[in-house]
């Protein structure tokens, strides 16, 4: 579960980063059909993420699972925090 590993992975940052959650099943798939949520932004309380979310596909063409790469792109939109 992300929430698990973002709290794991970032709580030395606590206070100082955010990292929103991502829309999306996976951001990786390993070959055996194995999948996790491993890529996260962490940003400052400066930005705000409107949008986080992984993109398996752009414009009809396929990035993940393969044939591009087993991770799928970590799409987002940042505005400035007010």
């Amino acid at each position: 579960v992300a929430g698990d590993w973002n709290r794991y992975r970032f709580n030395q940052l606590e206070g100082l980063y955010a990292v929103p959650e991502p829309e999306g099943p996976w951001s990786y798939m390993n070959s055996r059909g194995s999948n996790s949520r491993l890529d996260f932004a962490a940003h400052t309380n400066n930005v705000r993420i409107d949008d986080a979310r992984y993109v398996y596909e752009v414009s009809g063409t396929r990035i993940a699972p393969k044939p591009l790469s087993d991770h799928a792109a970590l799409w987002f939109t940042a505005s400035a925090a007010q």
